[in-house]
């Protein structure tokens, strides 16, 4: 019984951390107290998810209502809390020493929303926000390893590539409806792409000294950067042509 208490009591908080961090102005002097609230949050659920997968198999089904669980991976609210807590760890000097590290929380809320979406069956409202926020924590992911270190190895740019690689190909896969939002989205992963990109040229060129092949190199730039231009301006005016005929056909 004093165990369903200190998860009842453990999620109030949690909510209440949540509450401060979003209301107007932010957290403000109570915002230590509130990453607190949410840390404890996050280490409850996956404490939760650790004891259920070390469960018997016969234990492992589900017998109790979801009303009745209120720190579960499919909840939108626990979710938005743990990158909210992310996003209020970002730029902390010093960062926290009883929480989490940035990428690890990012990464946390990001595996759990993703594991979450192959398990939905329905597309409705709770898959589109649980996509939305595996996006927006996959693209500040990928924004703190761009922003980690001025000199990157190759091993980091490749891995780098590889979330850009990867969070292109959620969003092209994703049931999200369209919006300035998603096109600011693909439009920030369409320049880190140009970015890595224009890195692996300067490569180059730095290895290479012959005036022909940083010729052809910048054409090339030129002729990606025109390529992606046209292809945000295209995704713009085709959104606006979408809401413009769903407010019209509304409206009729």
């Amino acid at each position: 019984m004093s165990n369903i208490w200190f998860i009842v009591i453990t999620f109030y908080r949690f909510v209440l951390g949540l509450a401060l961090c979003k209301q107007k102005g932010g957290a403000a002097k109570r915002k230590a107290e509130a990453l607190g609230y949410l840390s404890e949050g996050l280490e409850l659920l996956l404490n939760q998810i650790v004891k259920r997968r070390n469960q018997p198999k016969y234990n492992k089904e589900r017998t109790e209502l979801l009303s009745s669980s209120l720190l579960r991976p499919d909840s939108v609210l626990c979710m938005q809390g743990i990158l909210t807590l992310a996003d209020q760890l970002v730029g902390m000097q010093p960062p926290p020493q009883s929480i989490m590290s940035t990428f690890d929380v990012y990464h946390c809320g990001v595996y759990l929303a993703t594991r979450v979406l192959s398990k939905l069956v329905a597309r409705g409202d709770t898959y589109h926000q649980l996509e939305w926020l595996a996006l927006e924590g996959k693209s500040s992911l990928l924004q703190m390893l761009m922003e980690e270190n001025t000199e990157k190895s190759e091993e980091q740019n490749n891995v780098i590539k590889k979330y850009c690689d990867y969070l292109s190909a959620l969003i092209k896969c994703s049931t999200v409806p369209p919006g300035p939002q998603l096109l600011d989205l693909q439009q920030k992963v369409c320049w880190l792409n140009l970015f890595q990109i224009f890195l692996f040229f300067l490569k180059v060129i730095h290895h290479h000294h012959n005036h022909l092949i940083i010729i052809i190199i910048i054409i090339i730039t030129i002729i990606i950067i025109v390529i992606i231009i046209s292809s945000s301006s295209s995704c713009s005016s085709s959104s606006s042509n979408s809401s413009s005929s769903s407010s019209s056909s509304s409206s009729k």
